[in-house]
């Protein structure tokens, strides 16, 4: 299976989409009360790329379960190439948001979310 040879190239392309993501959403409209202020703003585009995480992999993950029920009971074999692909993508995700934090200097006001990003890791 060729997505299983290349799972570093993977999480790459999904820290860079994520990356992309978070990008275009700085050149989005923002409330007011939002644009106002530095912190804010990241802090919106932030919460904003970590929801469009959330919804795709939760509903990535469920769909992972109800194409092999079996990842339940036993998760060594790996499931399907999508359920490979999905820690993939969200390791992606959790390397961009946590060089996010740094490279803004929000690491100190957000060590939680550097904290559950190294543990989920």
């Amino acid at each position: 299976m060729a997505l299983k040879q290349y799972p570093a190239f993977l999480v790459l392309c999904s820290f860079l989409a994520f990356r992309a993501l978070s990008k275009i959403l700085s050149h989005l409209p923002l409330p007011q009360h939002v644009a106002r202020d530095k912190t804010r703003t990241w802090r919106w585009r932030n919460l904003s790329v970590s929801m469009v995480h959330s919804l795709l992999t939760g509903t990535w993950a469920l769909f992972c379960i109800s194409e092999a029920p079996g990842m339940l009971t036993d998760i060594s074999d790996g499931g399907t190439p999508l359920a490979f692909l999905l820690p993939c993508v969200s390791l992606g995700y959790f390397i961009a948001d946590t060089v996010d934090m740094v490279a803004n200097g929000q690491s100190r006001a957000s060590w939680e979310f550097l904290l559950h990003h190294a543990l989920v890791k």
